[in-house]
């Protein structure tokens, strides 16, 4: 997967402000702004999903989702230590 450079959010909202608001296409629009037509179609279906909002509500998903993955990581740790103590408990009572 290609990865270019990000958007700042202004650029993102504007960039779907104008689509919804142009009589011109979808492809028109991405190429004046430089960007791929698929990038500016996902920013629209997350702006249609989540409201007006939608760029401050994907940032918050993202800063949850990237926590879980920290909390989700310490979780696996701390599960494969206790396996390993367990075993060592249940080898020590032999």
């Amino acid at each position: 997967m290609k990865h270019g450079k990000r958007k700042a959010d202004a650029f993102k909202g504007a960039a779907v402000e104008l689509m919804l608001a142009s009589a011109r296409t979808q492809k028109e629009i991405a190429a004046d702004i430089g960007v791929d037509p698929r990038t500016l179609r996902r920013w629209q279906r997350d702006r249609e999903r989540l409201g007006p909002d939608w760029i401050r509500k994907l940032r918050d998903d993202k800063l949850v989702v990237g926590r879980l993955r920290r909390e989700n990581a310490l979780l696996r740790r701390e599960v494969k230590l206790m396996a390993t103590l367990t075993r060592f408990s249940a080898e020590g009572t032999r």
